[in-house]
Parts: structure tokens; sequence; C-alpha cells
């Protein structure tokens, strides 16, 4: 399947829905959370420079921080991105596609991906543009 158009559109709509968006973070966001542990464990992350590739509610950005981490979030929903902001306040977020991240080349010491993955529509690009953001020493990890 090279055209990911029609699955692009049914994320987007999906991830619009507030009612989803809301259900997401209240019954799945505690299984990411675990997730996300596992990986910070694994993930030397203070005074690094770390994306936090489909941040959805910000929950994995904001324990960043915590630790230390230069941390930066995007997600292509505005709905989780706006809880991600009350969540992770300091945390510099943006609005976009993991398949066209808006950072220069080598931007990241770590690009981490969380649950996000299943989500974008076209993974070959994505993993191209997480490929081209991170350091030449740079590490990806993701749960999914």
């Amino acid at each position: 399947m090279n055209d990911f158009k029609v699955f692009a559109e049914r994320e987007r709509a999906g991830w619009t829905d507030t009612d989803i968006v809301a259900s997401y973070v209240e019954k799945f966001g505690p299984i990411t959370d675990q997730a996300a542990k596992s990986i910070l464990e694994r993930a030397p992350t203070s005074g690094k420079d770390v994306l936090d590739l489909c941040c959805g509610q910000g929950a994995l950005t904001a324990v960043l921080i915590k630790t230390g981490a230069n941390a930066t979030g995007i997600d292509f929903s505005h709905e989780m991105l706006a809880i991600a902001q009350t969540g992770a306040p300091e945390a510099n977020l943006h609005y976009g596609d993991a398949a066209a991240l808006p950072f220069d080349d080598g931007s990241f010491e770590f690009v981490i991906c969380n649950f996000g993955m299943m989500h974008l529509p076209d993974q070959q690009k994505a993993l191209a543009e997480i490929r081209r953001v991170l350091r030449a020493d740079g590490k990806f990890m993701m749960a999914t």
C-alpha cells in the first residue's frame, strides 16, 4: 500500500474528536506512562536534546523535563497538544507531521516515540525524518 491518504485522513479526524482524545488520555494514558518509564530507564536523557515524537498528551515530555532533558514535543493533534501544554508548560511543543519534521538535521541526541508509530500514515518517511534529525551518535527509542 503506497497511498496513505485515507489512513491519514482517518487518523487526523479521530484525533480532533475531543471525546476520543479524552477517552485515550483517561483509559490508555496509564499504559503509555508505564512504557515511558521503561524507555527512560534505558535512555540517559538528562541534559540532552530529546524529541518526543507523537507526544500526545505530553506525559513523557513532562517526565523528560523533570529528568533534566531539553525536551521538544511534536504531535499532529491540536487537541492533544493543548493537554500537553497544560502538563508540560516548560516544553517546546510543536504541531507537525512526523514525516516532515520542522527541525534541522542533527538536532537531537534522542528521538523517543511512545505509542505513536502506529498512528503514522507513512512510517518509512517518518523513520527517514527521525534519522535526519538525529545526531550522528543519536538514538531512537520507541514503544508500540
